[in-house]
């Protein structure tokens, strides 16, 4: 398919005691191999409280100068 790369949006707590958001979507994401790529501070609103959300990046494969796609049908 050429794709080379998946991007996580992730919403992550600013408390250790939050009720509703935890580090464990973070931590599955780490564990499947992706990498932190971006950090913003309370860009994320829900539960009637901001969050930080962070963006995690895994490469699939090498990022070639001249790439090769699927043929088109």
């Amino acid at each position: 398919m050429g794709i080379l790369n998946i991007n996580a949006c992730i919403a992550i707590p600013r408390d250790e005691d939050d009720p509703y958001v935890t580090y464990d979507s973070l931590n599955f994401h780490k564990h499947l191999g992706y990498i932190l790529a971006g950090h913003l501070h309370h860009s994320g609103y829900k539960f009637d409280r901001w969050y930080d959300i962070v963006w995690m990046e895994k490469m699939l494969g090498p990022h070639t100068i001249h790439p090769k796609f699927p043929a088109k049908k």
